[in-house]
């Protein structure tokens, strides 16, 4: 598959798009699909990076618990979008969606067979970038205290 970096020097556009045609240059929403990058779209602005670390409380069997924790106000006009990751075990986990954080005894699975489990999921209201928790337990199984690294983006990008 062709991929074509093509800028016009008198309006400045540029645009990176795949295929022989140049209709992604000329109407890139009607092609959205085939552009890696075109300088009229709007791309979200990482605006600030953030980072921190909170405590997870351990949790006893047969146990459910969802929680809230507000890692920085962000003081933008609305919900923003926000990217970031954890770090579990010295490596870098992407928050995209919700992340298990929990890990099962004897096993290198992160999830127990019968789905419980601790997550974590990244999000925003108008006021503060969040991790929201939920984990359950089994009637015989607990999870741990833990202490939970961060690195948020925020962008100048209001959902």
């Amino acid at each position: 598959m062709a991929v074509t970096l093509k800028v016009d020097g008198t309006t400045g556009t540029v645009a990176i798009y795949t295929g022989t045609d140049d209709l992604p240059f000329t109407t890139p929403l009607s092609y959205v699909s085939r552009i890696r990058f075109h300088s009229e779209l709007d791309y979200p602005r990482i605006i600030s990076t953030h980072s921190g670390s909170f405590s997870l409380d351990a949790t006893s069997s047969g146990a459910t618990t969802e929680a809230s924790y507000e890692l920085f106000a962000h003081g933008l006009g609305g919900i923003p979008f926000v990217e970031g990751y954890i770090t579990l075990s010295g490596v870098r986990v992407p928050l995209l969606g919700s992340i298990c954080v929990s890990k099962c005894p004897n096993t290198a699975l992160a999830v127990y067979a019968d789905g419980f489990a601790r997550w974590l999921h990244l999000g925003a209201d108008g006021t503060n970038v969040i991790i929201r928790e939920f984990s359950q337990t089994a009637g015989d199984s607990s999870h741990p205290a833990q202490t939970i690294n961060w690195v948020v983006y925020l962008t100048d990008t209001v959902i």
